[in-house]
């Protein structure tokens, strides 16, 4: 400080020199890391699980197509043992299940022996007999799952025996009857199924029976089945 006369002046000191602050750095929102190629495994994975229940779907629907028509597992192996054997067979398409007190006129069966169709509503007693059977009440029997071997007048009598061999080896739910119009044919016949042959095989009879008895659309129990019993 300088006295100058009563006045006081004073000197202006130099500034310090400052550092300029650093430029603010603007806000940055969080960012999402998003990979394209995680993104295209997730939908080729979620394709693949699409597809493989569709693929399963089909089978269900194919297995239970063909269990409904009878032509798949066990039952194919019988179809082939059947033509093995020289039998024809046939798995005709159901024609109803209607009781009625006669055959309705212009009622044209789809088989002979008739497998399925309108039929009486009393049913054969299940046994072995010597004279034919009516078949409109035979059909009632196939409905509940009985098998029936119905053999020509032409049949010896010795096949004959041997046919009521196979029933008295397990006799639930069998008829065994006289059919005229098959000639020197035996006919094995569970519902919607007719194998037709020109000798008699207790192997092949066996087969069918072990294959088709206790199928009929009512599927009684083999216990109500019995010999003796409509």
């Amino acid at each position: 400080m300088h006295r100058l006369g009563a006045a006081t002046i004073v000197c202006a000191l130099p500034r310090k020199s400052r550092t300029p602050p650093p430029p603010k750095r603007p806000v940055q929102a969080p960012k999402v890391r998003t990979d394209p190629r995680r993104t295209r495994r997730g939908n080729r994975r979620v394709l693949i699980i699409v597809a493989t229940l569709a693929l399963v779907l089909i089978a269900v629907v194919v297995g239970f197509l063909v269990f409904a028509r009878g032509g798949g597992g066990g039952n194919t192996n019988v179809i082939e043992t059947l033509k093995e054997a020289g039998c024809s067979y046939k798995n005709p398409k159901s024609q109803g299940r209607q009781h009625v007190n006669a055959v309705p006129a212009g009622y044209k069966p789809n088989s002979k022996p008739r497998s399925s169709g309108p039929h009486s509503l009393n049913t054969i007693i299940y046994g072995t007999y010597s004279e034919p059977v009516p078949e409109l009440n035979a059909v009632h029997n196939l409905e509940h799952g009985a098998i029936i071997i119905w053999y020509g007048p032409k049949v010896p009598e010795s096949t004959v025996t041997e046919i009521n061999d196979v029933y008295n080896d397990d006799p639930r739910g069998l008829i065994v009857s006289p059919y005229p119009k098959l000639g020197n044919q035996i006919a094995l016949v569970g519902w919607t199924r007719v194998a037709r042959c020109n000798r008699f095989d207790a192997g092949v009879a066996k087969a069918f029976i072990q294959a088709f008895r206790g199928k009929g659309p009512e599927k009684f129990p083999m216990s109500s089945l019995e010999p003796g019993s409509p």
